[in-house]
Order: structure tokens, then sequence, then C-alpha cells
């Protein structure tokens, strides 16, 4: 083990309609860190396919020197879980840094080093489940529901934040529960066991519940539960700092810039067209316009105003759009020439 790096995992999905959405998501996270990983290139880093991976994927994964590994899914059902394969690397480094294969790297990830041998995610972005139904999801695991409460992430944010993303519910405290988009963990914490025995346990208790969809098709109780027993057993807690899990509402607010961020969630980013296909420079013209006038809301005056100062956008949107930028270059290079 060594206390200079951290395995880096990814678990694309090949094995199922998004075949060729997670084709994009991973080329452009493997161009991402050919280009922005820095000294963290050395770092170990495995692509974990669920499926037989496109040649594409595979020649770029040689190219980044970095370990494939193909896996049938865990679960067909609750296809989320796949990712837990994930957590079944054999790690080089005794940590493990767990992406969506919707993230992409912006800078070098020595950052995380300095968390030490920890449990490290953001708190969940939103929340959706009133805490009478958390106390039901934490007995129903058989574990103790945590004491610790926590806003959602875009509560904290609020005072930042145009009201047109603000929801009540977000302004209501909930237990601790995280995004699981970027997970750091200890790789012999039995994260993977926890978590897996909790989303089975939930989908089979919630079955006819009110709140099922919102337990039980995403992974953030299940975590939320596994977390909790990993603490439990003393794996600390570390807040995940913002630059290494960058996203949109963190740039609106201010409380991140673009300059600054090591990992970015571009977790709206490409996705299919009814008919199945995928036109990755559309999505991104389609991203750009949606992100813009969404995070960055003005009225007609103050937009009369910018245009007649010559700017196209407004001041804030400054981080978002160089993101922008950065992104249709990579997807440039590297998505869609190699695109099957």
């Amino acid at each position: 083990m060594t206390a200079t790096a951290i395995d880096v995992v990814v678990v694309p999905d090949f094995a199922g309609a998004g075949r060729r959405l997670f084709e994009a998501r991973t080329l452009l996270f493997l161009g991402s860190w050919l280009e922005h990983a820095g000294g963290s290139r050395a770092w170990p880093l495995h692509v974990v396919s669920i499926g037989a991976p496109p040649p594409s994927v595979a020649a770029l994964t040689e190219r980044c020197g970095a370990a494939l590994a193909v896996h049938d899914a865990l679960d067909e059902e609750r296809r989320y879980l796949n990712k837990l394969r994930g957590l079944e690397i054999e790690s080089r480094t005794g940590r493990i840094l767990l992406l969506d294969a919707d993230t992409l790297v912006l800078s070098d990830l020595s950052p995380a080093l300095a968390l030490g041998e920890c449990f490290a995610a953001l708190p969940a972005a939103t929340n959706r489940i009133p805490m009478e139904v958390w106390k039901e999801v934490f007995a129903a695991a058989g574990a103790e529901l945590p004491a610790e409460r926590m806003l959602p992430l875009i509560g904290s944010l609020a005072d930042d934040l145009p009201a047109s993303v603000m929801r009540d519910a977000f302004r209501e405290e909930a237990p601790v529960h995280w995004n699981s988009g970027v997970v750091l963990a200890p790789a012999g914490c039995e994260l993977r066991r926890h978590w897996a025995r909790a989303a089975r346990i939930l989908e089979e208790r919630f079955a006819g519940h009110p709140f099922h969809d919102h337990v039980c098709r995403n992974d953030q109780p299940s975590l939320a539960v596994a977390a909790a027993r990993i603490r439990a057993q003393g794996v600390r807690y570390t807040p995940l700092p913002y630059p290494l899990h960058g996203f949109d509402l963190l740039f609106a607010a201010g409380r991140l810039r673009y300059g600054d961020t090591a990992l970015y969630h571009a977790k709206t980013l490409f996705r299919r067209a009814r008919d199945g296909t995928l036109d990755p420079l559309r999505e991104l013209e389609l991203y750009r316009a949606h992100q813009v006038p969404r995070l960055y809301p003005e009225t007609r005056a103050q937009a009369l105003v910018r245009r007649l100062g010559g700017r196209a956008h407004p001041r804030r949107a400054a981080s978002i759009l160089r993101l922008c930028q950065r992104l249709d270059e990579l997807t440039r290079r590297y998505v869609v020439p190699a695109l099957s």
C-alpha cells in the first residue's frame, strides 16, 4: 500500500440499452484523464466494464495505461448497483476513488491524498424523502438512524442560487446522506457488501410503498445505510472538498470556480434522443443552452444592459462557459472520432 496514490475506478455499463451513451461518457472521461490528471496520472486507473466494452473504449483504456476488467451485471433490475463492481478491484493503494462514468478530470487529483484513510463524499444535492420515511429506511435495514442532520447541498446554497431551482423539500433537514457520484473509501472496509445488502433489503421492504422509487431507484438511501455501518465499525468520515466533486450548482452559487476544479460531475451531459441516437456535439449545445439561463437568470432589463455592454453572458457564468468550451474540445478530440 502507498500513501502517495489512490486507485481510481470508473464503471461504465455496456450491457444495457445505454451502451452508446456510456461509450461517449467513458471516452470523455478517459480523454480528460489523459489531458488533465497531472501527477495523478501515475495512480492506478481501473475501467470496470459491465459487458464487453466497445473497441473505442478498450483502445483508449490501453492508451491511458489503465486496467480493464469485464464483468456481468451485478443486478439487472437495479442497474445503479452495477457500480459496486468497482469496489471489487484488487487495490494497490488501500484506497478506492469510485467515480460515476459521467465525471471528468480537470486537474491533478492529488488533493485527495490529504484526506487520509476515510470515507469521503459530498452531501446529497437534493432530498425528496421525508424524515418519517428515512426512519423507515434505517429501521428496515436494521441500522441505527444517524443523529447527524443535514440540509441537502442545494438547500445550504439557497441564498446564492436562483429561486427557480429551489423546492420546499430542499430546505428541510434529513439524516446525513451522500451523493454517490464520487466516493472515496478504504479498500478493506466492506462498503460493497453493506451497500449491496442494504439495497436488496430496501427493495424487498419498500415494495408497494408510496416512496418506493425515491428509496429504491437511486443509490443514496442504500449508501447512507452502508456508510452508517462502516462508520460504526470505526471508519472516519471526512467531507469531500468541493474541488473533488464539482458540479453546476457549485459554480452557480460561486462556491467553486472552473480553475479550482479537479473532478466535475457532468450528470446531465449526453442523453439519447427518443430514437436512441446520440449526437455528442448537439448534446453539448443543448447542455450549454440549458445551463446558462437556468442557473443565471436575468430580467429583460439586465439582459439588455449586458448586451449593450457587449457581453454575451452573465459575468457569473464564466466557470460553466469555460467548462463547456473544454467539454467541446475534449469531445471533438476523443469522442467524435471514436464513437462507434
